[in-house]
């Protein structure tokens, strides 16, 4: 297939997926962290959410680290350890019901940790819930670029409906950039 974006190997398809509202896939994530490393070079993280789904183990070690990962191909979620205390590992997710107990996120998150005995707490962030079930990728890529821009998730109240073409211009124009957020205050 023609290539919509090549650098980031996105092909047509892939522009429709994001475009028509449909569930977000793996190239779209690894895009993303892509764009992400390019801008933030010196920010760990950022793998190919493929690596952690196969559960190999990272090359290097568990610095601070900001990272998207897909639980049992349903879900996606960021995870960080930026700014947490030794043993701590911040989720930001958008569902949040369906991670809370997840043996997949706790063995991708050893994975990043480098451990096999999970001997880490997982922290869940209340950040803002998205509408509707497809939209979990776009909720994780955007905590992502706040994390990686040192602001806190925690306080964004993105505005969901322009979040797709948000990233579709991001993609196009080869730049990630913080997400629409809404006039609204978020309650917490």
């Amino acid at each position: 297939p023609e290539y919509w974006v090549q650098s980031l190997d996105l092909n047509w398809t892939d522009e429709s997926q994001l475009r028509n509202g449909e569930w977000l896939t793996d190239k779209h994530i690894t895009a993303a962290n892509k764009l992400l490393r390019k801008q933030h070079p010196s920010q760990n993280g950022l793998k190919d959410p493929l690596i952690l789904a196969e559960k190999r183990w990272w090359t290097s070690g568990a610095d601070d680290f900001v990272q998207i990962i897909n639980l049992s191909r349903q879900h996606w979620v960021c995870v960080s350890n930026i700014s947490c205390p030794p043993g701590i590992v911040d989720v930001y997710d958008s569902i949040l019901a369906y991670s809370t107990g997840s043996v997949a996120l706790r063995k991708q998150v050893a994975a990043i940790m480098k451990t096999q005995d999970c001997s880490f707490e997982l922290r869940f962030v209340d950040v803002q819930r998205q509408s509707g079930g497809s939209d979990c990728a776009l909720f994780a890529i955007a905590n992502a670029v706040l994390l990686c821009a040192g602001q806190d998730p925690h306080l964004a109240s993105f505005d969901q409906k322009q979040m797709r073409s948000h990233l579709r211009c991001c993609f196009s124009t080869e730049e990630l950039t913080p997400f629409p957020q809404s006039s609204r205050k978020r309650r917490l």
